[in-house]
């Protein structure tokens, strides 16, 4: 078994060049995501052009990954769809009759002095919090009004 480090950038290159663009196979992954359970254009590939990875990771007979990089291949296939970038919407703000992180989990923002939702928009909704996206500074100012109502001023 290889590790990551083991791996040239060309060999990297060579096998990413063998991966399909996923718009291209959009239907067939909804099929994968129904036998599987997710979608993954790594498991297309293998299944669908085995024989331009076949010097690295192949489907054994019982549907195993194998190979000489078939843990990284693994690997590749449970991460493949992770968000790997977070922003903060320059507009949304999240409203909750409770405290927001009983709700979802919290992440610090990049200068360590607050706290943001760590979900996005439709999981925080997903989650039961109400999400807003004030674009106009009228939207702003009617949140303000409300936050000033209940007396909230160490809610913002």
């Amino acid at each position: 078994m290889s590790a990551r480090g083991n791996i040239s950038f060309d060999e990297q290159k060579a096998i990413t060049k063998c991966l399909q663009d996923e718009a291209k196979v959009s239907d067939e992954l909804k099929d994968i995501e129904e036998e599987y359970g997710y979608s993954s254009s790594i498991l297309w590939a293998l299944e669908n052009t085995p024989e331009k990875l076949k010097e690295w990771c192949h489907l054994g007979k019982d549907g195993q990954l194998e190979g000489r990089l078939a843990k990284i291949f693994e690997q590749a296939i449970r991460i493949e769809h992770t968000k790997i970038i977070s922003g903060t919407h320059a507009a949304g703000i999240v409203v909750s009759s409770k405290p927001i992180s009983e709700s979802c989990p919290m992440v610090l923002d990049s200068k360590g002095k607050s706290y943001r939702a760590g979900f996005d928009g439709p999981s925080c909704e997903d989650s039961g919090l109400l999400k807003l996206d004030c674009l106009a500074i009228r939207g702003l100012d009617k949140v303000m009004d409300v936050v000033n109502i209940v007396g909230g001023e160490d809610l913002c």
